[in-house]
């Protein structure tokens, strides 16, 4: 499998595009998360602002190293909280991104 995104946009929304805690697409979000890390290491200026996606402290971070990247399948239930706390985060980013600076 592969995943590509063509703007932050189009990624943060497939961050989000989950049906349900209890149907949290794993596999998915790992390609995610991994494509994010590659265009953050090569410094792509579209996805730079995202970097506090992989943060430590980060939710995202959280679900990759604490659950997905262990379960690595597709259907597996996350929990409401983690769910929650996941769309959070991404509204907030995108929220910054949308907010112009200065």
């Amino acid at each position: 499998m592969f995943y590509e995104a063509d703007s932050a946009d189009q990624l943060l929304d497939d961050l989000q595009d989950q049906e349900s805690p209890s149907a949290f697409n794993c596999v998915r979000f790992v390609l995610i998360y991994e494509f994010l890390e590659v265009q953050v290491e090569d410094d792509v200026t579209e996805f730079t602002p995202l970097d506090l996606l992989l943060n430590e402290d980060a939710v995202t971070r959280q679900i990759y190293v604490d659950f997905c990247n262990l379960q690595r399948e597709e259907g597996v239930d996350i929990g409401v909280q983690l769910f929650s706390d996941l769309r959070r985060e991404v509204n907030s980013v995108r929220d910054t991104l949308e907010t112009p600076s200065g």
